[in-house]
């Protein structure tokens, strides 16, 4: 698995409001009408928030360089993929199609990409809720997992068993 790792910033037109705002509900969806095009196995996108809780952590590790306006990450199962993808006719549409929206909201010159080849550490788990989630927030994930035939959708959902995850299971995307 590989991915690109996309550390954005707005452009200075747009506030951050409007920037999350075109990122998550115009930026994403294009981004998933063109996944089967591009071979993208997964996409999200990371929107930066400040917390003064935080702020030791960075502080500690004496950051200088301004925090980015969020993270994108674009998942391949290999280069290839990627490759083939982006060279097909269709591919290479979907690619002019995103970098043209992305030059609506993003500071192209002023961000920065990279590809990396992922190394699990501390692998994540889907059978328990995270503490402090919301329900809205499993909900949204399982709606993520929509597409999926019900048995992986339930049982890669973290409310794996609950009544209302058993209803929302049986619902595809068209």
């Amino acid at each position: 698995m590989i991915k690109i790792v996309f550390c954005l910033r707005r452009l200075p037109t747009l506030s951050s409001d409007e920037f999350y705002r075109h990122w998550l509900e115009t930026h994403g969806p294009l981004v998933r009408s063109h996944a089967e095009a591009l071979r993208i196995r997964r996409y999200t996108q990371g929107h930066t928030f400040s917390d003064p809780r935080t702020d030791p952590a960075i502080e500690a590790r004496g950051c200088q360089v301004q925090a980015f306006d969020g993270v994108a990450e674009v998942y391949w199962d290999s280069v290839e993929d990627l490759l083939e993808a982006s060279s097909a006719p269709q591919g290479r549409a979907a690619g002019r199609a995103l970098l043209e929206d992305e030059r609506r909201f993003i500071d192209l010159p002023n961000s920065s990409m990279f590809y990396v080849r992922e190394h699990e550490i501390v692998p994540g788990t889907t059978d328990q809720p995270r503490r402090g989630s919301s329900i809205a927030g499993q909900l949204s994930a399982f709606r993520s997992l929509a597409g999926r035939s019900q048995p992986a959708s339930v049982s890669g959902f973290p409310c794996q068993g609950w009544p209302v995850c058993q209803r929302q299971a049986s619902f595809s995307r068209p």
